[in-house]
């Protein structure tokens, strides 16, 4: 059980970060396209600033869910039925046993680090075609 609080914990610390990147990207890309010299050009889907907007908010309720994980998985559960269903073996090598509620644990917190990179690299990737398209020229 020590583990899972350790890995949550980790887990937490680098969603901060990716959020971190997240958000700056998505300030970078919206101040970016407001600058005068992009003024004249059109945006194609996907480049308005609503959609940064949302993307923020999404990274901000990711990282709470973490947070959350986080917080939970030092406390022990409440009731005998969690313990008797997740504490089920799943695998076992030697003298390591891998549970259910491991695996659904660990699974959840990888999903929602995948979440977070996937965000990330799309906010990137926009400021990235924003200053292309304004500082490119007229390609």
């Amino acid at each position: 059980m020590k583990s899972i609080v350790v890995v949550a914990r980790v887990v937490f610390v680098v969603a901060i970060a990716l959020a971190g990147i997240t958000l700056v990207f998505c300030y970078l890309a919206v101040v970016s396209a407001g600058e005068p010299k992009c003024a004249g050009h059109e945006w194609g889907e996907g480049y308005r600033t609503g959609n940064f907007l949302r993307l923020s908010l999404a990274t901000i309720w990711v990282v709470a869910i973490v947070g959350v994980m986080a917080v939970r998985s030092s406390k022990p559960p409440r009731s005998l039925s969690y313990n008797v269903f997740y504490n089920m073996p799943v695998f076992e090598f030697a003298s390591t046993q891998v549970t259910l509620g491991m695996v659904l644990a660990y699974s959840i917190l990888l999903s929602l680090l995948g979440m977070l990179a996937i965000g990330m690299g799309m906010s990137i990737t926009h400021y990235q075609a924003i200053l292309t398209v304004c500082l490119g020229g007229d390609s």
